[in-house]
């Protein structure tokens, strides 16, 4: 895909971007940081759990949190796609899957390293980008401004992640029934209300094994897994490795090669 361009992206705090578009398919991925979208009417709030989709010519705008954002963007020609790949981007979606994750920290190490060898690191991570988009039966389509009820049951499991609220307690916090929650949550985000909870779980390990020092047993018992075992064999299936070489990758990692923190 020698046509793509991929860009890590800085936005300072507080800022508006305006409605805009771009020519080409874009793949939004969040590194670090706060910000809403809004695309054909619609808001989202992604997380790094998060991939965001937008066809050719979509209009959109943005509000970046007051932390600022770290974001990559993929730039994609649909010509330069194979037909049956290319109907991924079809449509403005999301996806929320933990393997989003890591697939942009290794784009943004890509970027810094940034060597004869760099190109063909990213398309490789572009085509599994793609193949994740390709699997799921829904994908998320945001939520309009009547359902900012949906922002706030998403907020509350933010806060909830390791003793996350029933159903039952998530509905009659928003004011609507438990069938019909279900329904537009999935509608919105492209995965159940568990599959959420599960994919920003591991994401927030992730976060923790960079940003902190402690125990991998405790992270488990604080995030809600059920053990030590149980948080491995989770960390794996979306990291590709073990939380704890996950954790000594990146703080060598940060000695070698101190651009690529973020």
């Amino acid at each position: 895909m020698p046509a793509c361009e991929v860009t890590l992206v800085r936005h300072q705090a507080n800022l508006s971007l305006e409605p805009h578009r771009h020519r080409e398919a874009v793949i939004g991925l969040l590194l670090r940081g706060v910000y809403d979208e809004w695309m054909d009417g619609r808001n989202v709030q992604p997380s790094r759990a998060t991939m965001l989709v937008k066809p050719p010519e979509t209009p959109h705008s943005n509000e970046i949190g007051r932390d600022g954002t770290y974001t990559i963007l993929i730039q994609i020609p649909p010509a330069c796609l194979p037909t049956d790949v290319g109907r991924v981007l079809d449509d403005a979606c999301m996806f929320v899957d933990a393997r989003v994750s890591r697939i942009a920290e290794l784009m943004a190490v890509e970027l810094c390293v940034g060597d004869s060898a760099s190109p063909v690191g990213l398309e490789g991570l572009i085509a599994e980008l793609l193949a994740l988009a390709a699997r799921p039966a829904t994908r998320g389509t945001g939520f309009s401004r009547a359902q900012a009820w949906l922002r706030h049951t998403c907020d509350h499991l933010q806060a909830h992640l390791a003793t996350p609220p029933s159903l039952h307690e998530l509905a009659r916090s928003a004011g609507v029934h438990r069938a019909h929650l279900a329904r537009a949550f999935r509608a919105a985000f492209g995965c159940t209300i568990g599959q959420y909870i599960r994919a920003n779980r591991v994401q927030r390990v992730a976060e923790r094994l960079v940003d902190s020092h402690t125990p991998i047993a405790q992270l488990a018992a604080e995030l809600g897994f059920t053990d030590q075992a149980h948080l491995t064999h989770t960390f794996r299936r979306a990291y590709g490795t073990t939380p704890r070489a996950y954790r000594s990758e990146r703080q060598t990692l940060g000695r070698v090669a101190p651009v690529c923190r973020w």
